[in-house]
C-alpha cells in the first residue's frame, strides 16, 4: 500500500506508476493506492479519472481515514474504491465508547453492503482485534501486529514468519 497525495493525481501520475511496476516487477494486482478523503474533497473529478486508469490496470483504491473528513457518501458512490479504512479514533474507543462502537459496526456494515473491503486502523489490543473478528472485519493494522520498521527488518521478518506477522510483544 502507498499512500498518494491528490496533488500526484495528473496525467502523469498513471505512467509513474506503469513505470515504478515494470521497475520493480510487482504486479499492480498487489498495488493499493491510499487518498484520504479530505483530500479527495478538494479535486473529486479530476482525481476520479486518474483512479479510474490506475484501476483499469488492475491497482486497488483504498480511501483511508474514513470518518475523519468530509465523509461524503459521494466518495463511495462516484469514485473507483475498492477498500474502506476505518479511521483508528474509531476503533480505539470502541472498548470504552458504546457510540464508537457502533459507529465501526454501521462502517462495517456499509462498507461489506457496498462489496468493499474494510481495513480497521490503529488496533493495539486483542480486545480491539476480538471485537472486530466478531463483526466481520476483514483487515486489521496497528501496533498489536507491528510497530514501524525499515524495510529491511520488514523483509526479513516476512522471510522468517512465511508471510504471517506475529503479534507485536508491546
Amino acid at each position: 500500500a502507498v499512500n498518494v497525495s491528490v496533488e500526484q493525481l495528473d496525467e502523469t501520475f498513471v505512467a509513474l506508476v506503469v513505470e515504478s511496476l515494470a521497475e520493480s516487477g510487482v504486479p499492480a494486482e498487489q498495488l493499493v493506492l491510499e487518498l484520504t478523503e479530505s483530500a479527495l474533497a478538494e479535486s473529486r473529478e479530476r482525481a476520479g479519472d486518474v483512479l479510474q486508469q490506475l484501476r483499469a490496470l488492475g491497482c486497488s483504491i483504498a480511501l483511508d481515514d474514513f470518518g475523519t473528513g468530509y465523509s461524503s457518501m459521494a466518495y463511495l458512490a462516484d469514485l473507483p474504491v475498492d477498500r474502506l479504512k476505518i479511521d483508528r479514533s474509531f476503533v480505539g474507543s470502541m472498548g470504552a465508547s458504546r457510540k464508537s462502537l457502533v459507529l465501526v459496526r454501521t462502517l462495517l456494515q456499509m462498507t461489506h453492503s457496498l462489496g468493499l473491503t474494510a481495513v480497521a486502523e490503529g488496533v493495539e489490543t486483542v480486545e480491539q482485534a476480538d471485537i472486530l473478528r466478531g463483526m466481520d472485519c476483514e483487515r486489521a493494522q496497528g501496533y498489536l501486529f507491528a510497530r514501524p520498521m525499515a524495510p529491511q527488518d520488514l523483509l526479513l521478518m516476512v522471510q522468517v514468519t512465511g508471510g504471517l506477522l506475529p503479534m507485536s510483544a508491546d
